[in-house]
């Protein structure tokens, strides 16, 4: 049972205005910045965030896909929920069969 006022989720997220025209990311107005208030509470310290290093080696194996219709939202882009999918496609089989041992 969850006791009232638990804290039982916790999540951030980040927005960008888009040029429905241009289809690119639009600079936010003062009247736009007027209108809502922007929030300064922040979830995570980015600062805490570690970056990802590149591997060193000299060449990364590859493979060749096709995005489908049913992966493209509604800016004609790859929606970001598909990416994990690519990304699980791309792991060498070597490294895909390590999950079930």
């Amino acid at each position: 049972m969850i006791m009232s006022g638990s804290l039982i989720c916790i999540a951030s997220s980040k927005w960008a205005l888009i040029d429905v025209n241009s289809k690119s990311i639009a600079k936010i107005t003062e009247n736009v910045i007027n209108r809502y208030e922007a929030e300064s509470k922040s979830v995570f310290n980015e600062n805490d965030i570690e970056k990802i290093k590149q591997p060193e080696i000299s060449t990364l194996p590859y493979f060749d896909f096709k995005v489908q219709r049913r992966d493209i939202d509604v800016n004609e882009h790859m929606h970001n929920i598909y990416y994990l999918d690519y990304a699980i496609e791309a792991l060498p089989e070597s490294i895909y069969n390590m999950r079930r041992s």
